[in-house]
């Protein structure tokens, strides 16, 4: 017996999760799932992956967007599961093609590309899984102690990094660069007038702009004195580290261009959510002291390296900081607002450990503000170090699903209309479903309970896998007519299991109450 299964009202991503649920449930049938919505790019993607492979796949799954424009999907050929990405940007796509195929050839662990399309927009690579660097930090993390094995990826990741800026990129054609050839001193103020902009002036922080900005002039001077003909990764960070089979390859590197060596390291050692103790950070930068001597000359290393470091790990936390920002204080985007407090630790650290803000009167000036505790908003967030954020909400269809603010696209919405609504009958109307007559109803209503076993279910499968891969933030909303009964008992229900199941920073919105 053949089952056939239409799901025309769900994505593509939550309609195959659902279609496996609903096979395992006919194991002794062979099923199938119709998805109705198919985009151009889609099928762009199933036409280059038959010419490529000889054969289409049995199914193409979207991957979570992390912002960018880019999309990508996995898919599966004779059980080897490969990837696929479409982008309308051409030029990006053209540096991460070149750049692929000349650091491949190099010897640097990037993924492998099997085929692109004519236009340049879909192109098809090796699948690195889902373990990233970061990941495995959290998931190893005791406290503030790095595990052994974290610190030798590490390692292993900023040796092929001075591969990388150096050898491996002698030859390299920056023609094929995106969106500029070089770190210049332009692309510095970019940085400097992002975190003024999306963090400093977002806080109503009070600032001389003239002596800022002549601050911002005379660092950005000192940051191109450094040597600058080197490979700059640009986004060298552990999101962008992937570890597969026991070694560490890296992605993500289109907006690479020429620049100086210690934009890079400073990167991926100060990393706000990967809080790596000033300990490691000197025995990390050691290593990769150490490796760079086998590919630049030992006196550029001993006296022009340490002269910029400390300026270069500036810049790159105030470009940090105005990133957060930007996501998280301009966009909403509570997993970027979430992240700065982390920033702002790093930034005290280089306020009172380093002297290069000491030459820029004004700019430490703004810092020592920024410090300041009226300044700082995300302090009480940092005592969730560690913690799984969790919101759970109810609203009003009327009003419209709530919007996503965390930047992963959105996460769990449950719809309780089906279910029989106390607030037909008059003794219910001016209750919500926080007050215990309701709650007595809907406890005695089997539709109800049933429903919320369900939702706990799903909810619990979600939780399991996230926390597994070191993911921080999940939401779950119940939506009903009003907002006012179902979907607040629901909310309720739901919140209360999670903390009692797990140690979760669970927070409870009901938007239509609180309106």
């Amino acid at each position: 017996m053949q089952l056939g299964i239409t799901f025309q009202f769900l994505r593509r991503q939550q309609a195959y999760i659902m279609c496996r649920l609903i096979s395992a449930q006919f194991s002794n049938q062979k099923s199938f799932c119709i998805f109705m919505t198919k985009s151009e790019h889609v099928k762009k993607i199933q036409q280059l992956i038959t010419s490529h492979f000889g054969e289409a796949p049995a199914d193409i799954i979207p991957i979570p967007r992390s912002g960018s424009d880019r999309r990508y999907y996995r898919f599966e050929i004779n059980g080897n599961s490969s990837l696929a990405a479409t982008n309308p940007n051409i030029q990006e796509n053209l540096a991460f093609i070149e750049m692929s195929r000349h650091f491949r050839k190099e010897g640097i662990r990037v993924p492998e590309l099997y085929a692109v399309s004519e236009d340049k927009t879909t192109y098809l690579l090796q699948d690195l899984g889902d373990r990233t660097l970061f990941q495995h930090i959290t998931d190893k993390r005791r406290g503030n102690d790095i595990h052994s094995e974290t610190l030798d990826y590490y390692k292993k990741a900023l040796r092929q990094l001075a591969h990388m800026q150096t050898t491996a990129a002698a030859s390299y054609d920056y023609n094929y660069t995106w969106p500029v050839k070089k770190f210049s001193k332009q692309a510095i103020l970019w940085d400097f007038f992002y975190f003024k902009y999306y963090y400093a002036k977002l806080l109503n922080v009070s600032f001389d702009e003239y002596a800022l900005e002549k601050d911002f002039h005379a660092l950005a001077d000192f940051l191109m004195q450094a040597p600058s003909n080197y490979f700059m990764y640009r986004d060298f960070q552990s999101r962008n580290i992937m570890i597969y089979e026991n070694e560490v390859w890296f992605i993500d590197y289109q907006g690479g261009r020429k620049g100086a060596l210690q934009y890079d390291v400073a990167s991926l050692l100060w990393q706000a959510r990967a809080k790596l103790p000033g300990n490691i950070k000197d025995e990390l930068l050691t290593t990769y002291l150490t490796a760079l001597s086998k590919h630049i000359r030992l006196p550029e290393i001993d006296k022009g390296f340490m002269h910029y470091y400390h300026a270069f790990v500036l810049i790159r936390v105030l470009q940090t900081l105005g990133a957060y920002g930007y996501r998280g204080l301009h966009q909403q985007k509570s997993h970027f607002v979430l992240s700065l407090p982390w920033a702002l630790e790093n930034l005290k650290t280089i306020r009172s450990q380093f002297d290069v803000v000491r030459a820029y009167p004004e700019l430490e000036k703004l810092i020592d503000k920024l410090l300041s505790e009226e300044h700082k908003p995300f302090s009480q967030q940092v005592q969730q170090e560690g913690k799984f954020r969790l919101e759970v909400q109810s609203f009003s269809y009327k009003h419209g699903v709530p919007k996503d603010t965390s930047g992963h696209g959105g996460g769990h919405v449950f719809d309780c209309r089906a279910i029989h609504n106390p607030g037909r009958y008059d003794e219910y109307k001016q209750l919500t479903g926080k007050d215990k007559p309701v709650q007595a109803f809907l406890d005695e209503t089997p539709a109800m309970q049933a429903f919320l076993n369900h939702t706990r279910w799903i909810v619990s499968q979600s939780v399991d896998a996230y926390l597994k891969r070191g993911f921080e933030y999940l939401s779950v909303s119940f939506g009903c007519t009003g907002g006012q009964h179902r979907s607040v008992y629901a909310a309720e229900g739901m919140a209360k299991y999670l903390k009692n199941k797990y140690d979760l920073d669970v927070v409870l919105h009901h938007r239509e109450l609180e309106k």
